[in-house]
């Protein structure tokens, strides 16, 4: 019998907070299945430490990996946070 379940539902179900999502997920060693969403609550933590628009763009520049960069899912990430 072959189930049809989708991680990021299951622990949706959870909790609905993507901090707290992260969390359980890297807590578990699963953190690389969903590297946009650790991209995104980091982003978050930086913007809410210093939202200067330079510390902002260097933070970026020395921690998100340069293949991201193009990346349409990283680009909606980077807006929507």
């Amino acid at each position: 019998m072959l189930l049809n379940i989708t991680l990021s539902a299951a622990i949706a179900e959870l909790d609905n907070s993507k901090d707290r999502m992260m969390e359980i997920l890297e807590d578990r060693g699963l953190g690389f299945l969903f590297p946009l969403l650790r991209v995104q609550t980091e982003l978050w933590k930086q913007l809410v430490a210093d939202a200067n628009p330079t510390s902002f763009y260097k933070w970026i520049r020395d921690n998100v990996d340069d293949t991201l960069y193009t990346d349409p899912a990283f680009i909606t990430t980077l807006v929507t946070t």
